[in-house]
């Protein structure tokens, strides 16, 4: 419940080949909604918020995905949201839209929306057939045929500077071009690849409970993990330093692997929780 009355989000949905007709989402609407981002290619980013009361002519443009001049025809949309605080948001989430469904609950229209970031990856249903001449010109052919995704940071050294033959999906391949001791993962629709003692952004927040830790950290499996209220500087591939004076062995800087928003703009939740792995010695990129 902490900073209920400053809570702030900015959503953003337009259609793809039209980026500029935007259907923005502001205060005091009330939206309910849950994300989680990974650095891992296994599974999609993905989002689904609820957002309660949009107006008709919005909500019926959304579930019928048509052309903004009214012509029916189903078109591919994508959303973009940033949270945060009293006019201090940070850009949290953007990929396309897969599903829109909406309902009455009592007086109450509610639009559902469910997006993922780079799915045509994940779900390795984007083959490849290509002979390219050192991985560096790998990691675009891949980008070149997967929708929606774009060149991120590269920063890690990965595979060979050989020529190579590249067949079959885009994720099987990019598993055979990245080596060990390297991460590849998608960031707000873009390829990032970093090594494993590498993390995003200089500033590595303090996370303890004056800061908005809830309760005290866990460890399984060489895996930390722990809840905070919602911190923007906390962001997947970045580094946070970990103190807890219960949970002393853990304290530390980790680099975040995997986080899972929840909130409610009306309700008491406006957390996330995050799975991080505790780093010896790291390098900022």
């Amino acid at each position: 419940m902490t900073r209920r009355f400053e809570r702030d989000y900015d959503i953003r949905i337009y259609p793809v080949d039209e980026p500029n007709n935007v259907i923005r989402i502001r205060p005091p609407l009330r939206i309910v909604f849950t994300a989680s981002k990974t650095t891992s290619v296994e599974s999609a980013n993905k989002l689904a918020v609820e957002i309660y009361n949009l107006n008709e002519s919005n909500r019926l443009l959304l579930l019928r995905r048509e052309g903004l001049g009214g012509t029916f025809a189903k078109r591919s949309f994508a959303i973009s949201m940033s949270i945060g605080y009293d006019g201090r948001l940070e850009h949290l989430y953007t990929g396309r839209i897969h599903t829109v469904f909406s309902n009455k609950t009592g007086s109450d229209y509610v639009t559902r929306i469910e997006s993922y970031s780079a799915l045509a990856l994940a779900n390795a249903d984007t083959y490849i057939s290509a002979t390219v001449t050192d991985t560096t010109k790998a990691l675009e052919v891949i980008v070149d045929n997967t929708r929606d995704l774009k060149i991120g940071k590269i920063v890690a050294q990965v595979g060979t500077t050989r020529p190579m033959v590249m067949v079959g999906s885009a994720k099987a391949v990019l598993d055979d071009v990245i080596t060990s001791g390297v991460h590849a993962f998608i960031e707000n629709d873009q390829l990032v690849v970093i090594g494993e003692n590498q993390v995003i952004g200089r500033h590595v927040p303090l996370i303890t409970s004056e800061t908005g830790l809830l309760r005290p950290p866990n460890v399984e499996g060489g895996i930390t993990t722990f809840e905070t209220m919602f911190n923007p500087a906390i962001r997947v591939g970045g580094a946070v330093r970990l103190h807890s004076d219960v949970s002393a062995y853990l304290n530390g800087v980790h680099k975040v692997t995997v986080v899972t928003y929840s909130g409610d703009y009306e309700g008491d939740s406006w957390t996330q929780s995050v799975r991080a792995i505790l780093l010896q010695n790291y390098e900022v990129i």
